[in-house]
């Protein structure tokens, strides 16, 4: 598997890249009408308490003590927007 330095690997015949994705990535030439929803859904769930924000290549997620709870897909048509919720 890819480490984690950033360092090309091999895996079988294709070539990966491990990479660091960033919430900046996923805004990149995004209109502001779908970045500004993304910024509203930070700040509700910053109201909710402590979240660790984890980026992928394909979303945004947001974790809290236990498991992500909720996430968001920027897109160009608009963002989807995950969520968990546990009553138990």
């Amino acid at each position: 598997m890819g480490s984690r330095s950033g360092k090309q690997t091999e895996v079988g015949s294709i070539p990966l890249t491990d990479r660091t994705w960033t919430v900046e990535d996923h805004h990149a030439g995004r209109d502001s009408a779908v970045i500004g929803l993304y910024e509203r859904l930070l700040s509700l769930v910053r109201a909710c308490g402590p979240f660790i924000l984890s980026v992928s290549k394909t979303a945004i997620t947001f974790k809290g003590s236990r498991r992500g709870f909720a996430g968001a897909k920027p897109k160009d048509d608009g963002s989807t927007v995950t969520s968990t919720f546990n009553g138990g």
